[in-house]
């Protein structure tokens, strides 16, 4: 899940210079990095009506919280109680931090990864595609990018603006697995497909993961049916080329963590596609109908991949209520998406063509 950009509420922009009351962000930041070891340049951003991650909305609530009794923040917490109680019945104290600054922003900026196959064939040329993504993942940088995934799933879970720390722990619960079990796994497959998991890039620096396992049919057949956790598959299940693709996992790079300030959906969604591409590839570009497989393991990924087309097969994962869904794409149908595809695996095909494939897995 992808990190949204929201935007503070025109009306409470609007209240704050009404009370002469619009804090210095200057001091806002000074503050976080001092008590919440926190360094942003976003609430300048944020207080000048641009979007940002809901996360510094959070943290410019809890500055005014901590001070609303000292005689600069004071008129800002005024503001800011005039502002909810024209929104809602309940007191500010009656609040957390995030409960509040949900009630400030707007609602999410453009998601990319929504209506993905309807509009991404007008979004770059395939070279740029494929300079932006990069196979695999160094081993050095596996338990960060394993990190980037839990966060990723905690707040889609929950909230976006929920504290990294707690985020990681929610995406645990939804995962099962610890951090280190998931690092091991992944490891394992790397070790049979470089391009079970993919980075993408943006200049010159990693800010997002996807997980994409081209599965052999009698996998990709068990898990449809429920009997199989996905999270559970080494690189036995792994088979490529292959059109039946499991899409088990996409995260951005928080911004605690060095994240971009921009909206990279985008950027990431077609880093996606391309490891479909590289997936599915095979020479001669014979394009049977993919069949891609995924799982609503939160509200908003589930409401992606029900815009995106997928349907619900009717299944769920294995001792859960967490549905399967799956989407065929028949290229046969759509020839400018023929097309496009066809371009992407043509320079899939080149940029591999003199990749060390590892030896087929053998079970040892």
């Amino acid at each position: 899940m992808l990190r949204v950009r929201r935007r503070l509420d025109p009306e409470f922009l609007k209240c704050l210079s009404e009370h002469d009351a619009i804090p210095k962000s200057t001091a806002v930041e000074s503050w976080l990095r001092e008590h919440e070891s926190v360094k942003t340049g976003q609430i300048g951003k944020l207080l000048k009506g641009a979007a940002v991650s809901p996360v510094y909305a959070q943290k410019l609530v809890s500055y005014v919280l901590n001070n609303a009794s000292t005689k600069n923040v004071r008129r800002t917490f005024e503001a800011l109680q005039a502002f909810l109680s024209s929104k809602s019945s309940r007191n500010v104290s009656e609040l957390g931090p995030a409960a509040i600054a949900s009630m400030l922003l707007l609602e999410d900026e453009k998601d990319h990864l929504s209506n993905a196959m309807v509009g991404f064939l007008t979004l770059w040329d395939t070279e740029a595609l494929v300079e932006g993504v990069v196979a695999g993942c160094p081993d050095y940088m596996l338990p960060d990018v394993v990190q980037w995934l839990f966060a990723s799933c905690g707040r889609s879970a929950a909230e976006q603006s929920l504290e990294l720390a707690k985020a990681e722990r929610v995406g645990a619960a939804v995962i099962r697995r610890s951090q280190e079990s998931y690092g091991r796994i992944i490891r394992n497959r790397l070790t049979f497909d470089p391009w079970s998991i993919a980075l993408s890039c943006y200049r010159g620096h990693a800010v997002g993961a996807h997980i994409v396992l081209p599965l052999k049919e009698s996998v990709y057949t068990s898990i449809r049916r429920g009997d199989v956790w996905p999270l559970d598959l080494g690189a036995e299940a792994i088979e490529r080329p292959s059109n039946y693709i499991l899409l088990e996992a996409v995260a951005d790079r928080p911004p605690e963590l060095d994240g971009p300030d921009e909206n990279i959906s985008r950027r990431i969604l077609m880093s996606v596609m391309v490891q479909i591409a590289a997936c599915t590839y095979r020479p001669g570009y014979v394009l049977p109908p993919i069949h891609c497989l995924s799982f609503g393991a939160t509200p908003v990924s589930e409401r992606r991949l029900i815009s995106d087309g997928y349907k619900r097969v009717g299944t769920c994962l294995p001792g859960s209520n967490i549905p399967l869904y799956e989407m065929i794409v028949d290229l046969s149908r759509s020839l400018s998406l023929k097309a496009y595809v066809r371009s992407v695996l043509h320079v899939v095909g080149m940029a591999t063509r003199d990749m060390i494939v590892p030896p087929r897995y053998s079970g040892s």
